[in-house]
């Protein structure tokens, strides 16, 4: 077995680290990272931003699997060039999903675990 496959995987080490269930990762991290205003009403209307968060919760369940920063890196640069994000609402006002605060979190998930 590879150094690389013994790691964990991001969801791994937040299971770890907040004792919460895998299953909750994706809205963990969009309640983090996700920029505002729509970080804040993004709990109120979960059920309808489904359609509209679907690059963003696509990014999250593939970051969940990861297991390096390097492969999160590339992983945040897909989600950058995802056609989505050429949208107004997206691109000018920023309504989606904030790769810099994803990496940080996951950096830091990364070093709380070893």
């Amino acid at each position: 077995m590879s150094a690389h496959a013994s790691k964990p995987t991001f969801a791994e080490r937040f299971v770890d680290e907040t004792g919460a269930q895998a299953r909750t990762f994706p809205d963990f991290m969009l309640a983090r990272c996700l920029y505002a205003p729509l970080r804040w009403i993004y709990p109120l209307l979960r059920r309808h931003l489904n359609d509209y968060l679907e690059p963003e919760l696509t990014c999250l369940a593939a970051t969940a699997n990861l297991r390096s920063l390097r492969e999160l890196d590339v992983e945040l640069a897909e989600f950058s060039h995802h056609r989505d994000n050429r949208r107004v609402l997206r691109r000018w006002f920023r309504q989606r999903l904030s790769t810099r605060r994803l990496f940080r979190v996951c950096r830091s998930l990364a070093r709380s675990s070893g």
